[in-house]
């Protein structure tokens, strides 16, 4: 599986400043890429039923501000930040509308966001959703064998038990 973003786009895309991208990935080299990776999967995991993941490239920039705004927070608790910080409260409050998102356009109805389908399902994911109704034979139905047994035990003159 290719990879959405790479570290030089990832850098590009985030608001964190490239200095302290660069510190993280001096601390332990490969972080981001592999955070990257794995947000990546986690945003795969969640749209597969109704997008054709993982997504062809060039890869939608939805999709990659949503992988930017979940990577941003690994790397802010990497380098060290107080929790309280109202930056750091901006990245969590971005990631968890990033989530509701993520999770609007996997189960939507109305389809809202604009991604690549699932080829399984045709050109639209929401064309073949699960049924969103019950039924039942008519109650008139019902009436209408009930009539015509009776006629027929009445033809027969045979009665409900059997004429005995």
């Amino acid at each position: 599986m290719a990879a959405y973003l790479d570290l030089p786009g990832y850098k590009q895309r985030s608001i964190i400043p490239s200095t302290d991208v660069d510190l993280v990935e001096t601390l332990q080299p490969g972080f981001v890429e592999a955070r990257l990776a794995i947000r990546q999967e986690n945003l795969d995991a969640r749209l597969v039923k109704r997008y054709a993941v993982p997504f062809a490239s060039p890869v939608s920039e939805i999709v990659l501000g949503w992988l930017v705004a979940l990577v941003d927070v690994d790397v802010m608790r990497k380098r060290g930040v107080n929790p309280q910080d109202p930056m750091m409260v901006g990245f969590i409050d971005e990631a968890t509308r990033v989530y509701a998102e993520v999770k609007e356009a996997a189960d939507s109805k109305e389809g809202l966001y604009e991604l690549p389908l699932n080829d399984a399902q045709g050109n639209s994911g929401i064309n073949h959703a699960g049924p969103l109704m019950y039924t039942e034979a008519s109650p008139f139905v019902a009436a209408d064998r009930q009539e015509l047994q009776g006629r027929c035990e009445d033809e027969a003159r045979t009665g409900t038990s059997g004429g005995t």
